[in-house]
């Protein structure tokens, strides 16, 4: 991420004034334990793994008596499918391209945000949208980046560009999210093309490439790479950056490295807190957000799940521990950065169709 923000949460002069808001109050306490708060009594969330704090969703069980049950994401695309197909979700958790997306399709209904106050916590450069007219369809919620981290020991190459992801030395090392928009536009950028290409032949020319990176990966894992890391079944994983940080604290014996690509292309991905068309615990939706953008709510969640905060007035309860891991975050500055943009139905069509086609290539 911008060394602006790195600097931000480790000196020490400007840590963010707190905004009191959504402050505890007994009067909720004592109504949750009674089952009398006017609230319904659950709440259904779609979220990803290793995003939400359970311990912080626990918090609000207790002060507003409303069970939060969780399913967690597997793929971004769950965003659209499950809510298209009438499943009963009250919070959601896309990027903002995946709003974007289900605004078209109006999927997605306007959040009431004089309900969450919290949201005066937000840092200025995270409370923006790609797509104007869009703020009040979902609430920024966690930002961050993809990365390549190896395991020093058994790792047969050096790694130092992106290229080197598709060495047929690799084959079988690589364990990986899946190939999805955002990494063929990261492709297609190191190649020389527009990122958000909506040119065939674009795509045409980094499909051989894309298939050798294919016949590399060992697993594709959406949910915990870093696992195949740890366990030795891989040497290599593409993934969130938050897995670089996790490994550390899980296998701190272990030899790992986050690559850096001094001239490589990053795109920062923002994702988001939304509630579907289809809800009707909007009322006890926005409780939660605005529970989750808490100071210390939003500190406690992200130091047990991290990336990088989108909640400025949490720095004050960071450790010092975390902000020390918080570094990993921290992109180089000669490095490119590419926005996902909107497509036509017909270019999102194309995408889909290429990575079928590039999923089916032979790995064997």
């Amino acid at each position: 991420m911008k060394k602006k923000l790195l600097a931000a949460l480790l000196a020490l002069g400007v840590l963010a004034s707190l905004t009191a808001c959504g402050g505890k109050q007994e009067t909720q306490q004592d109504a949750a334990a009674d089952g009398d708060t006017g609230y319904a009594d659950s709440i259904n969330i779609l979220v990803y793994p290793d995003y939400v704090s359970e311990d912080v969703l626990a918090a609000f069980e207790q002060e507003y008596g409303i069970q939060v049950n969780i399913t967690y994401l597997s793929y971004e695309e769950d965003n659209i499918t499950r809510v298209e197909t009438g499943d009963d979700f009250d919070i959601i958790n896309p990027c903002q391209e995946t709003v974007h997306q289900m605004l078209q399709e109006n999927l997605l209904q306007k959040i009431d945000k004089s309900k969450i106050p919290n949201l005066a916590n937000l840092y200025d450069e995270f409370n923006t949208y790609d797509y104007p007219g869009e703020e009040d369809y979902s609430v920024p919620y966690m930002c961050g980046s993809m990365s390549i981290i190896v395991n020093k020991d058994t790792c047969p190459i050096e790694i130092t560009k992106w290229s080197d992801l598709a060495d047929p030395a690799l084959k079988g090392q690589i364990v990986s999210t899946d190939i999805d928009r955002r990494f063929v536009a990261t492709t297609l950028a190191e190649n020389g093309f527009d990122p958000n290409s909506e040119n065939q032949a674009d795509l045409d020319a980094v499909f051989d490439w894309l298939c050798q990176f294919n016949s590399n990966v060992k697993v594709y894992d959406n949910g915990a790479p870093r696992t195949s890391l740890e366990n030795g079944d891989c040497s290599v994983a593409f993934t969130y950056t938050t897995d670089y940080v996790l490994v550390k604290q899980e296998d701190p014996d272990g030899n790992y490295e986050l690559i850096t690509l001094p001239d490589g292309w990053y795109s920062r991905g923002e994702w988001m807190l939304a509630i579907p068309a289809s809800s009707t615990k909007a009322e006890e939706a926005e409780l939660l957000i605005n529970y989750i953008h808490d100071a210390k709510n939003y500190a406690d969640n992200v130091m047990k799940y991290p990336g990088v905060p989108v909640n400025e007035a949490c720095i004050a309860y960071l450790t010092d521990e975390y902000k020390e891991l918080f570094k990993a975050f921290d992109i180089p500055e000669s490095a490119n950065f590419f926005t996902l943009s909107s497509l036509s139905s017909e270019s999102l069509e194309m995408y889909d169709l290429f990575i079928s086609n590039v999923m089916a290539s032979s790995n064997s």
